[in-house]
């Protein structure tokens, strides 16, 4: 948990906590592999975020008192939500496969993002993988404008860039 929220952010353990409580709970009332989201999000954390959940909460301290936040909302926004939509992809996929290998003997119907389906057809696999290969392209595709918003929004007006 202190890994999840950060090891150098006060703050972080407590964040990690929290983060970590939600998760368990909302999801294993969803999902029987829950711990497996949370152990993605955890190496995630840990590859991307070293400074944890509350580091990046900390990164924004610099926008927001520069008052360039603004600046970060579109591309939050046109990256963020492709890459939801990725995940949600991913997360269809590695649901239905797992339905589909541990299900009893002849049970095809599930029930996934309250929509009841037969793992057995095509169509919620075709479905899930367009949107998480259509979510990661925009995203990737989208990568781009963010990183640049992001210099911009921790850059003083009249510094050399």
């Amino acid at each position: 948990m202190t890994f999840l929220g950060g090891v150098g952010v006060f703050f972080g353990p407590v964040v990690g906590a929290i983060v970590f409580t939600l998760l368990q709970t909302v999801l294993s009332l969803e999902t029987e592999i829950w711990s497996l989201y949370v152990g993605a999000l955890f190496v995630a954390t840990v590859m991307f975020f070293p400074s944890g959940l509350a580091g990046v909460m900390q990164m924004h301290v610099v926008p927001i008192k520069l008052g360039k936040w603004r600046l970060l909302v579109m591309p939050y926004v046109t990256t963020l939500v492709p890459a939801i939509f990725c995940i949600i992809g991913v997360s269809g996929l590695i649901e239905v496969l797992f339905h589909a290998r541990h299900a009893a003997i002849g049970e095809t119907e599930m029930t996934l993002f309250w929509v009841t389906f037969q793992h057995t057809a095509i169509l919620p696999w075709v479905v899930f993988a367009l949107l998480a290969l259509s979510g990661f392209w925009l995203a990737r595709r989208n990568a781009p404008s963010l990183l640049d918003a992001w210099h911009r929004a921790n850059t003083p007006d009249g510094a050399d860039t």
